[in-house]
């Protein structure tokens, strides 16, 4: 196993454990940045380009407005060089009450062993956002 993928590994499992921070410090550059692409991202507002350590807080507690109980369910395929990672895997949370599945692809770019840039492809299954809206469910 290469070390990236090693440390995207470790990465993940921070942030499952609520250790985020401590893996940022160890695992990033200072300066890294985080860029969340997809449709729905753009109608949650977390949709965007955040940098650094307090870029990463804004987007948690962007998330953290519409989502609880975040959990990464299963980690599918991790792939890494010296330069490119790519993390495929599921996710999971609650949304005033009522679940929702979310699928996520991270492109990691690596520079002298630290994570420069992460590109997040998420989508939160759009069916299930169409229904929780439908139902009544308002805040995802």
């Amino acid at each position: 196993m290469h070390t990236n993928e090693t440390t995207i590994r470790n990465i993940l499992n921070a942030m499952e454990t609520g250790k985020t921070a401590e893996a940022i410090d160890k695992h990033f550059v200072p300066d890294f940045t985080w860029r969340i692409v997809g449709e729905h991202t753009r109608e949650l507002g977390s949709f965007g380009k955040y940098v650094g350590l307090e870029g990463m807080e804004g987007l948690q507690k962007k998330i953290g407005g519409y989502a609880t109980d975040y959990r990464f369910n299963s980690v599918e395929s991790v792939l890494a060089d010296d330069h490119i990672g790519v993390s495929i895997h599921r996710s999971s949370a609650v949304s005033n009450g009522e679940p929702f599945d979310c699928e996520e692809v991270y492109m990691w770019h690596f520079e002298e062993g630290k994570v420069r840039e992460i590109w997040d492809y998420n989508r939160i299954i759009h069916n299930q956002m169409v229904e929780l809206g439908e139902r009544g469910v308002t805040g995802y």
